[in-house]
């Protein structure tokens, strides 16, 4: 079965699932993309709390730098679970900075 995702035109034709439709038909995926969400709005929910009581954003701009520069750390050169793994760790820092206080 093709999903609206996929735009695989052998999809059906050969019977299996294509890598996409086999990343977002996985409920672990999905159930981690939630978390992800959660965080974010967090972090959202967050900054506009620390503009309305006037407090320094730079620990969360800085989290928010480190998030960025782990997808582009290695220049290519790591592993996909490498990046992954450094990804992952920089994320870990942000959900303790949104639940943290």
């Amino acid at each position: 079965m093709k999903h609206p995702w996929c735009d695989n035109p052998f999809h059906d034709q050969f019977g299996d699932e294509c890598g996409v439709c086999k990343k977002y038909s996985n409920k672990d995926y999905y159930f981690k993309l939630l978390d992800k969400v959660k965080v974010y709005e967090g972090l959202f929910h967050k900054i506009n709390l620390y503009l309305l009581v006037g407090k320094d954003l730079t620990e969360i701009l800085m989290a928010i730098d480190r998030w960025s520069y782990a997808h582009r750390f290695g220049n290519g050169m790591l592993t996909q679970e490498e990046q992954q793994e450094v990804i992952d760790k920089v994320f870990e820092q942000i959900r303790n900075l949104v639940e943290g206080e």
